[in-house]
């Protein structure tokens, strides 16, 4: 889903002066539907454990999301995974974790 106005996660990816490619997570502002601004690299990051985690949340849901030029903000490479995919995964680490 894209948002009209706002902000989230979203991944970029960059190239660093020697011509690497390599990705990152920024915070992502949008004016009807279109990102118009964007952070440098984020971190996640809570007030508590719970929001920390609620945070972390949100940048594994940047990995569903198409991928942004880290120059124009332009839609560059499909997302990662899909959000079934995604949750799959969140899934199969509840279950690892609660075996453990």
């Amino acid at each position: 889903m894209t948002r009209k106005n706002g902000w989230n996660y979203r991944v970029f990816k960059c190239v660093d002066p020697v011509g690497d490619t390599y990705y990152e997570i920024r915070e992502t502002y949008y004016t009807n539907g279109k990102p118009d601004g964007w952070t440098e690299a984020a971190s996640p990051h809570g007030e508590t454990l719970r929001t920390l985690v609620t945070d972390l949340a949100w940048f594994l849901a940047a990995l569903a999301k198409p991928v942004l030029d880290g120059e124009t903000g332009k839609e560059c490479d499909p997302a990662h995974m899909s959000a079934r995919e995604l949750q799959e995964w969140m899934d199969a680490r509840a279950d690892a974790d609660g075996a453990a």
